[in-house]
């Protein structure tokens, strides 16, 4: 994941070095979303580091994470 509102250039290269070092069969790369009603949607609403207030984009996160609210983790 990249583009955390906090991350440093030296983590993003951190993360680059990480993904050169371990060699993965395949990349998966994704850029950070907040979801609305996190801490970090809030902390970047608040920092002006929303791109868009257009969050229809968003419609499936917010249904696989009301979903994963009624899923049950055990071991």
């Amino acid at each position: 994941m990249l583009g955390i509102p906090t991350e440093t250039k030296e983590e993003a290269l951190d993360t680059f070095r990480m993904i050169k070092t371990i060699a993965p069969e395949a990349l998966s790369p994704v850029f950070f979303t907040p979801v609305p009603g996190s801490y970090m949607f809030d902390y970047c609403r608040t920092h002006g580091l929303m791109l868009s207030e257009d969050l229809t984009c968003l419609d499936a996160v917010i249904q696989i994470s009301q979903k994963s609210k009624e899923w049950t983790i055990t071991g």
